[in-house]
C-alpha cells in the first residue's frame, strides 16, 4: 500500500486496512483502561469501561444499521448481520449459528485481548461484566425484542474452542439452522463504499474515545480526564505512527513527504474533515475545518475542550515517530473561539 486511496483497490487490501483500523481502536481502548487502572485500580477501570460501553454499543449498532440499511426490529437475521459488522469483527475470529428456530448463539473463537494474555501466561481478563452491558445493549439496539444470555465468559471456565459465547432469543422468530462464520462484508468489493466504511469505523473509534473521556470526566472531573487523555495519547500516537509506517513501508527518515503520506491514514484524519497544505519545501500545514468533538460540545452549550496540550502530544509525537527531525507548532485552535485548528510541521535544513 502506497497511500490513502490505495487501500480500497481490492477486497483483500480493503479488509487488511479495516483490520488495521480496528486494531488501533482496540489498542486505544486498552490504553484508556490501563490509564484508569494505573490511577484508580482494576475495579474503577472496569466501571469506566462498562460506562463507556453502555453508550458505545448502542451507538455502534445505530451506525451499522444506518450504514448498511438494516431494518428496525429486523429480528435475529439483522442481529447476525450487525454482529458481523462491528469493529470487533475485524480483529477477532467469531461465528454465529442458529441453535433453535428462535435462538442464535454467538461465539468469540479467538479474542485478541485474551490470546495476548494467554501468550504471557496471564489469566483471562474478567470481561463478563462489560460483556453483559456490551452484548445485551447491542442486541436491543438492533431489535428491542431480543433477550440476551451469557453462556460463558471469563472469568468463567470456557472450552478451548472459544473464549465466550452469548445466546440471543426472539420468541416467534424463525432462523436458518446452519452454522455461519461471518463472511467478509460485501461492501469491501466496492471501492467507494469501502472508503466510506473506513470513515465510519474511524467515527466509531472517535465516539468510543470520547465516551471514555466523558465517563472519567463525570466520575473524577475534567482535570483528571484531560490528564489521563494526555497519558493515553503519549502512547497511542507513537503506536499509530508505527502501524502506519509499516503499512506504507515508510523509511525512518522520510521527512515531510513521509509525513504527508502517513497523516491521511490516521484515525482522526479519517473521522474529521482535514486538509494538508504544503506551505513550501520546508513546511507543511494540517488544517481541521470542523472538529467533531468541539462541534458536539458547542451544540450542547459546553465550553471548548482544552485540547492544545494533548494536540501537541498527539501531532508532535506522531510527526517525531515518522521522522524524529520533524518539528511541530500549533497555529490555531481551541481555546480560541473556533472549532478549527491548524498545525505546522517543519524540517530544519
Amino acid at each position: 500500500m502506497s497511500g490513502a486511496e490505495d487501500f480500497a483497490a481490492s477486497p483483500r487490501t480493503a479488509y487488511a486496512f479495516m483490520q488495521d483500523l480496528a486494531k488501533r481502536w482496540l489498542a486505544h481502548d486498552g490504553l484508556w483502561f490501563q490509564a484508569v487502572e494505573g490511577e484508580f485500580g482494576m475495579a474503577a477501570a472496569i466501571e469506566m469501561d462498562a460506562a463507556a460501553w453502555d453508550r458505545f454499543t448502542v451507538l455502534e449498532a445505530g451506525r451499522i444499521r444506518r450504514f448498511f440499511g438494516l431494518p428496525e426490529n429486523g429480528g435475529l437475521s439483522a442481529l447476525r448481520e450487525a454482529l458481523s459488522l462491528r469493529l470487533y469483527r475485524f480483529v477477532n475470529e467469531q461465528e454465529t449459528e442458529a441453535a433453535a428456530p428462535d435462538r442464535i448463539v454467538f461465539r468469540m473463537r479467538d479474542c485478541r485481548v485474551q490470546a495476548a494474555r494467554k501468550r504471557k501466561n496471564l489469566p483471562d481478563f474478567p470481561c463478563r461484566p462489560v460483556g453483559l452491558v456490551e452484548y445485551a445493549g447491542f442486541a436491543r439496539a438492533v431489535d428491542d425484542r431480543v433477550t440476551t444470555r451469557c453462556v460463558v465468559c471469563p472469568p468463567d471456565e470456557h472450552p478451548a474452542e472459544y473464549f465466550c459465547a452469548w445466546e440471543f432469543t426472539l420468541a416467534g422468530c424463525r432462523e436458518d439452522s446452519r452454522p455461519v462464520v461471518d463472511p467478509l462484508p460485501p461492501v469491501l468489493e466496492e471501492p467507494e463504499r469501502a472508503r466510506a466504511l473506513a470513515g465510519d469505523l474511524a467515527k466509531r473509534w472517535l465516539a468510543h474515545d470520547g465516551l471514555w473521556f466523558q465517563a472519567i470526566e463525570g466520575k473524577y472531573g475534567l482535570e483528571t480526564a484531560v490528564r489521563l487523555d494526555q497519558a493515553v495519547w503519549e502512547k497511542f500516537t507513537v503506536l499509530e505512527a508505527g502501524r502506519i509506517r509499516r503499512l506504507l513501508q515508510l523509511p525512518p527518515d522520510g521527512g515531510l513527504p513521509a509525513l504527508r503520506k502517513a497523516l491521511p491514514l490516521r484515525l482522526d484524519y479519517l473521522a474529521d474533515r482535514k486538509e494538508i497544505v504544503e506551505a513550501d519545501s520546508g513546511r507543511m500545514v494540517l488544517r481541521t475545518d470542523s472538529c467533531r468533538v468541539q462541534a458536539a460540545r458547542r451544540r450542547k452549550n459546553m465550553p471548548f475542550l482544552p485540547c492544545q496540550a494533548v494536540g501537541l502530544i498527539q501531532y508532535g509525537g506522531f510527526a517525531r515517530a515518522v521522522d524524529p527531525r520533524i518539528r511541530t507548532r500549533r497555529l490555531t485552535g481551541p481555546p480560541d473561539e473556533t472549532v478549527r485548528c491548524a498545525w505546522e510541521f517543519s524540517l530544519p535544513g
